[in-house]
């Protein structure tokens, strides 16, 4: 009689902690809503630095040369689209050099899901080492037709140039290895603020001048893995560098090298609990390079996504737009713990 008058309480107090479980859960995953972005964030002080010519330090000066403006004009809308693009070396056996970018500078939205634009690479330049005290010394290539690449879900784009500019520029090399979290880097992009933009002789419309960011510049540990969870997009890397709209397809450089580390593609924002925490993604170098060297399948093979969502469905950067446009329809990816992880997605 004893026992069966307790039962009712043991029962109820059982419920009261599964309750209790239930929106600890809950106010969990509030805390790790996520939003990307595509532009990226300035991160505490505004550490972007506008490149004068008299004030580059000569180990950077290359990377400002071989790091460019890409133009897109839009024939309907008479608008330019901007974005950052690198130099890298011709393919194999071949003279002309090429240029990395994102996937989503040539789409026609943001997401680099969405179709190419037609005004992708036909009605695209790219223009190098504009530098906002010199606007005499500057090189300008062009996309030549047919020869745009892109891997929208890992957001890379890669095109040949119509004609080979002169050897005064070196193309940048990608590292084919991993960098650690920590790695000292720096960033040479063309983001559009009002105040840097030019318009160089013998052109009659403005372009966004380069600056630098490398102060508080450095590769870092993805927010996701700090929370002890699933490694989101298993081939990006987090970086703590400054980047705002135009900087998409930055090259993330090596400070002790200048080599490409990473290929800049926008950020990530983690809010709930009253506070924001933003870190800014590009692609790793490892499988840029793969991509690059059309070698993406052996790469992911070798590397495989190291974990998976709880419902079954992978996360690697090889997927990560089918990801987030899970997210934007509702879907949810799961910790292991019963919580929600991600719970909203927009642009």
């Amino acid at each position: 009689m004893q026992f069966q008058s307790r039962y009712p309480k043991v029962l109820k107090i059982f419920t009261l902690l599964l309750v209790a479980f239930q929106l600890g859960n809950v106010c969990s995953c509030k805390r790790k809503s996520m939003t990307p972005s595509y532009q990226g964030f300035v991160i505490g002080n505004d550490d972007i630095v506008r490149v004068e010519n008299s004030g580059i330090p000569e180990s950077y000066r290359n990377s400002v040369e071989a790091t460019g403006s890409i133009i897109s004009m839009d024939a309907t809308s008479k608008k330019n689209h901007y974005c950052t693009g690198a130099l890298i070396a011709p393919a194999e056996g071949q003279i002309l050099q090429r240029v990395i970018a994102n996937a989503h500078c040539f789409a026609a939205s943001a997401d680099p899901q969405n179709a190419l634009a037609p005004w992708a690479c036909n009605d695209t330049r790219i223009i190098f080492g504009i530098k906002f005290d010199d606007l005499s010394k500057f090189r300008i290539g062009r996309c030549k037709a047919g020869s745009l690449r892109v891997d929208s879900k890992a957001d890379i784009a890669i095109f040949d140039l119509a004609e080979p500019l002169d050897a005064g520029v070196i193309p940048f090399v990608i590292s084919g290895e991993n960098k650690p979290v920590g790695t000292l880097a720096y960033v040479v992009h063309h983001p559009v603020i009002d105040k840097n933009m030019v318009t160089p002789q013998g052109m009659n419309f403005k372009v966004p001048s380069s600056v630098l960011t490398q102060e508080n510049c450095a590769l870092q540990l993805k927010e996701e893995l700090s929370r002890g969870g699933d490694d989101l997009f298993a081939y990006d890397l987090a970086h703590s560098c400054d980047i705002i709209a135009g900087s998409s397809g930055a090259p993330i450089i090596s400070q002790a090298t200048h080599e490409i580390i990473g290929l800049n593609w926008g950020g990530i924002e983690w809010g709930g609990n009253g506070s924001e925490l933003k870190e800014n993604r590009a692609i790793s170098s490892g499988y840029l390079k793969a991509f690059v060297d059309n070698n993406t399948e052996s790469y992911v093979s070798l590397n495989p996504p190291p974990s998976e969502v709880k419902n079954g469905g992978s996360i690697g950067a090889a997927s990560r737009d089918t990801s987030e446009t899970a997210l934007r329809n509702g879907s949810s990816f799961f910790n292991g713990k019963g919580c929600s992880m991600f719970q909203s997605v927009s642009k």
